[in-house]
């Protein structure tokens, strides 16, 4: 579905009409009748039309276009001069626009439906900011002001709001005084890429103001090959009100602990908990990264529920020089998961400049310069390796010599979701690799690590199925690093879908929705109290996870003596 024939429904429009306000005009338009024999009537129409629209939204002029056609609609009852104006809003303090307005409230106003669409664009600009925040809704008195005949909003004006869903946010300091009558004069116009639709809202709803954390505004979007940012991008951190929790420092580094190569710091002025990396050391270790995620929810549900403490910021901290850019950029992707799939304040900050977290559109849309491999090399049942892992996924995988004798009849030990699957004939991919490029497929061109899933296959509804398999290994990480797998999995389906399932895969439909299992004989105390982070909690998220114990018994043998 292209943009360009959406149009705001007829419904909306006419509750526009219906409620824009009513006042007397003459003849004359706008000149009272009286002396000089002119007769009073009845018109509608709203004293002003404002519209703010996101930054680096340039390209949906077409949308544009039928916006600008609907606002001079509901305008058409309106028989007196009206202004227009246009502001474009990111993260400046104010609101942007090019010192012009249009000056409407004529029969042929029409026929401006391609200028008013392509100024929109035009202010709107290519640069896409995220978050993007309405600082204001007038310019304050004495910066630029487009129109000189108005220096307020006014309860006669028609407000119209245009960005991406999840993605815009009014500034704290004023969002509470915009009272619920206010509310009813805006047209929120939302644009999901996710489901290829724009929604239309038009009703007082909650205004959105959940960047509490002032520091998030002025979030960058940093590139991932300048992590070691210079000191004038760098936004100083205040941790003189931060302090160690002594619960957590004094089982660090013991078992069933806490890792020891982490800070654990909480202020308790603002409800924040931070985990810092700082060790140049620790950095380098690829586990510690993969880690960090898991571990800060950990010790949130430990605050939270043991220690009775509020948590209402989670800051992940990376605070050393470090090249494993694939690393950070890994776990850039899975903080920004578990913002949108749990409504999480969460921060990731490295060498102290704050990194701007993705949305669900930009986490599973990706650029057109990011490719993954498009061969496979098909692997072949190997001897067992001695060990456990490998020895299981050998047997898992069987053996198989050419690509007919596919199928997965032997995952039915892992229960009812592969039950009885003997002749079905289900493809089954061993050690599937990740790893993503910009343009090009070699070592220098890295986005994200190569790794290699266990075992991808379908189940027996036919949903694409990513297997992670450990015996004797409890660590809480799995998740994350499971998590790693599905985020690939959903960012590069249009590639993996030409590239390896688009030939007699069987899968039951054209969604993106999986499962992701991880197979264990044993898990970390903790993985159950932050497993409800990592389940689909939001209907756009398309990955659930599914947790299966291997040798798991249901009661206690002595029970039956």
């Amino acid at each position: 579905m292209r943009y360009g024939k959406l149009k705001i429904p007829a419904s909306i429009i006419s509750k526009l009409k219906y409620n824009a306000p009513t006042y007397d005009v003459s003849e004359n338009y706008g000149r009272p009748g009286g002396f000089f024999g002119d007769y009073d009537e009845r018109a509608s129409g709203y004293k002003a039309v404002l519209i703010y629209i996101q930054n680096g939204l340039a390209d949906y002029l077409p949308l544009f276009k039928n916006i600008a056609r609907a606002l001079f609609q509901i305008q058409e009852g309106c028989k007196r001069r009206y202004p227009l104006v246009v502001f474009g809003f990111g993260t400046t303090d104010y609101l942007q626009n090019d010192g012009k307005y249009f000056d409407f409230g004529y029969a042929n106003d029409w026929y401006n439906d391609n200028k008013v669409a392509e100024t929109m664009a035009r202010i709107s600009g290519s640069n896409r900011i995220v978050p993007a925040i309405i600082p204001e809704l007038y310019p304050k008195p004495g910066t630029q002001n487009p129109y000189k005949g108005k220096s307020r909003i006014d309860r006669e004006d028609l407000l119209v709001i245009i960005g991406k869903i999840d993605e815009i946010f009014f500034c704290e300091k004023f969002a509470e005084r915009i009272t619920y009558n206010l509310r009813k004069q805006i047209l929120f116009i939302e644009l999901d890429e996710i489901k290829n639709n724009v929604e239309f809202i038009y009703k007082p709803i909650v205004i959105n103001s959940k960047l509490q954390n002032e520091r998030i505004l002025e979030a960058e979007n940093i590139s991932l090959n300048n992590f070691a940012t210079s000191s004038a991008s760098k936004q100083p951190l205040n941790s003189t009100s931060m302090k160690t929790i002594p619960e957590i420092e004094k089982d660090k580094g013991k078992s069933k602990g806490w890792p020891k190569n982490f800070e654990y710091l909480y202020d308790s002025d603002t409800a924040t908990l931070r985990l810092e990396l700082n060790s140049l050391n620790d950095i380098r270790k690829k586990n510690d990264l993969r880690k960090i995620d898991s571990w800060a929810l950990a010790a949130r549900e430990f605050l939270s529920n043991e220690l009775n403490l509020k948590v209402d910021v989670l800051e992940v901290c990376i605070n050393c020089t470090t090249e494993i850019n694939t690393e950070i950029e890994a776990l850039k992707r899975r903080l920004s998961f578990l913002r949108n799939n749990n409504d999480l304040n969460l921060v990731l900050i490295v060498n102290g400049s704050y990194v701007q977290l993705y949305t669900i559109s930009e986490l599973f849309i990706r650029p057109s310069n990011e490719i993954i491999r498009k061969d496979y090399e098909k692997r072949k049942s190997d001897p067992y390796h001695d060990k456990l892992e490998k020895d299981l996924q050998s047997f898992l995988f069987g053996n198989k010599k050419e690509i007919e004798d596919y199928t997965n009849e032997r995952l039915a030990i892992f229960g009812e979701d592969f039950f009885d699957l003997k002749g079905k004939r289900i493809k089954i991919w061993r050690e599937f690799p990740t790893g993503a490029f910009n343009n090009k497929i070699n070592s220098d061109n890295r986005i994200l690590a190569t790794e290699y899933i266990d075992i991808v296959t379908l189940n027996k509804w036919k949903e694409l199925s990513i297997i992670e398999l450990k015996i004797n290994d409890v660590k809480l990480e799995v998740i994350s690093q499971s998590l790693n797998y599905a985020l690939f999995i959903a960012a590069y389906w249009k590639q993996l879908k030409e590239n390896f399932f688009a030939d007699g895969v069987g899968y039951k439909k054209d969604s993106l929705d999986f499962i992701c299992y991880i197979v264990s004989n044993k898990f970390h105390d903790r993985f159950y109290k932050i497993c409800k982070y990592y389940q689909k909690n939001k209907v756009d998220i398309p990955i659930k996870f599914k947790p299966i114990i291997l040798g798991y018994s249901l009661f206690n043998p002595k029970e039956c003596d």
